[in-house]
């Protein structure tokens, strides 16, 4: 053996001995039973929901996309001829990707979160691009937006192509899917604590979401109600559905044993325009919900304290209610002057609705049910609209663009 042979020896050996230092263990949740549904093993004792941090979070400066100038404009009312200031708060640039809903925290009110569909939508398959941008301070000069993603498996089923978000008072959100991938669909309960939510190290396979349930096989549009309750719109029945996630189970969990699930049948049904939202919009004061029809270019309202059990269901969630019932609804304006109505806001005196193909934005009195007035962007693909005080914000899911209209 020569002298190199030996060489070649030792560092093979040395090489063998050399190992991989170990990943730092991470806490692992265990699972409960299969996400996809069906019979639910012992629910696992899950005290209640934390409370919400108040305070803004800390993030890494890798993080932040920092806005630092903002373009504006005016909007011309079709009908009255009023002007209307807007300002571009966000944009690709901010990674906004075909972006569906806008909706506030109620808990940080200096949030706005919006859904992103991630990538083109491709015929009802499931996505694992979804996301969502959150910015803080908006349209100020201290604006700032975060990305955050789950895995993709759990955003495969959680948030595939997310058509709608929406808040609880709490400061937990619910957001509704177009698909996912494995047809067991519904509206999907989260955190907005960024010490949990999109913690995609330490929470097990299914993800940081808080519950899910799934009797929704396409799910248009989401509005949030009391104690932990959302509405849905769904496109599948061309329904309402009432989910309440209870307290809901550990971040990453799959006890769904605490829902409760209420199916109202509507005086029309609603089928989808495909890919699209169909938003819906709760007032509380009133109790009623305002529900879009983009297929018929219409809205039908709800009367949601009005529903009496007309009978239980069997479901593929173990959920402890499961229930149909008989409640007051009508279409509220029919033959809307919008092509295909999607975005829905009110503060009970004016309904704002938007038109995905032709980029107006309608302004009933809801009283009237009349128009009166039309903010026309001249920009199709405008979705979610949300109304906070004396602003209007939309999202335009084809030009990639979060807005604020000063009323």
């Amino acid at each position: 053996m020569t002298i190199w042979d030996k060489f070649f020896v030792v560092g093979i050996l040395l090489l063998g001995s050399c190992k991989k230092s170990t990943d730092p263990v991470q806490p692992v949740i265990p699972i409960c039973h299969t996400e996809t549904g069906g019979t639910s093993s012992t629910p696992i004792v899950w005290n209640a929901l934390p409370v919400i941090p108040t305070n803004q979070p800390i993030f890494k400066e890798t993080e932040k996309l920092y806005r630092k100038s903002f373009s504006a404009g005016s909007y011309t009312d079709g009908l009255t001829q009023k002007q209307y200031p807007y300002t571009v708060v966000a944009d690709a640039t901010d990674k906004l990707q075909f972006p569906t809903d806008i909706a506030q925290n109620p808990v940080r009110p200096n949030e706005l979160w919006v859904s992103n569909y991630g990538e083109v939508f491709n015929g009802g398959t499931f996505s694992r691009k979804g996301f969502t941008l959150t910015v803080f301070n908006p349209a100020q000069a201290n604006q700032f937006s975060v990305v955050r993603k789950d895995k993709s498996l759990a955003t495969g089923h959680f948030f595939s192509f997310p058509t709608s978000i929406a808040f609880n008072r709490d400061g937990y959100w619910a957001n509704t899917s177009y698909a996912n991938n494995n047809g067991n669909n519904g509206p999907t309960f989260w955190t907005s604590d960024f010490a949990v939510y999109a913690d995609s190290v330490t929470y097990a396979a299914n993800g940081s979401h808080n519950s899910m349930l799934h009797e929704s096989l396409i799910s248009l549009g989401i509005a949030a109600d009391e104690n932990n309750t959302f509405w849905v719109l769904d496109g599948s029945t061309g329904d309402v559905v009432s989910y309440n996630f209870g307290k809901g189970h550990y971040p990453g969990g799959e006890d769904h044993t605490d829902g409760i699930i209420r199916r109202y049948g509507l005086s029309e049904k609603i089928s989808p325009v495909a890919g699209i939202p169909s938003h819906v919009c709760y007032d509380p004061s009133s109790k009623w919900l305002y529900i879009v029809d983009a297929r018929q270019q219409r809205i039908i309202r709800l009367k949601t304290d009005s529903g009496k059990p007309a009978g239980g269901r069997q479901g593929i969630d173990n959920a402890k209610e499961y229930s149909t019932m008989l409640a007051t609804s009508e279409v509220f304006i029919d033959k809307l002057p919008l092509e295909v109505p999607c975005g829905i806001d009110t503060d009970g005196t004016t309904l704002y609705v938007s038109d995905y193909e032709t980029g107006r934005i309608g302004v009933f009195d809801l009283a009237k049910k009349a128009r009166i007035g039309t903010i026309d962007t001249k920009s199709r693909g405008i979705a979610g609209v949300l109304l906070l005080g004396n602003a209007l914000w939309f999202v335009n899911s084809l030009t990639h663009q979060l807005i604020k209209i000063a009323l």
